[in-house]
């Protein structure tokens, strides 16, 4: 297990939205609370945050009606959808 301080050498190709967007990589998010799976809106999001806004540790409201969580970006990595998480 690599150190909380050393960062995933992949989540290199999702360090922004505007890399993300010129890859035409996969992005979602998924609710920590209910569960709930959203495909992510890449021109929204470079709207509201910027080509450099970054997904990584981003945990936004969830959109789901009546739910309190917080959603975490994914990015489809080797076949599996992993957290973008940099601990």
């Amino acid at each position: 297990m690599a150190p909380r301080n050393v960062t995933k050498i992949w989540l290199e190709s999702y360090r922004s939205f505007g890399e993300i967007q010129r890859r035409g990589l996969p992005l979602r998010l998924s609710c920590r609370s209910c569960d709930v799976i959203l495909r992510a809106d890449l021109d929204v999001l470079i709207w509201a945050r910027g080509r450099a806004g970054s997904p990584i540790d981003l945990h936004p409201r969830c959109k789901r009606w009546d739910c309190t969580g917080h959603m975490v970006f994914q990015g489809h990595v080797g076949g599996v959808w992993r957290p973008l998480i940099s601990g």
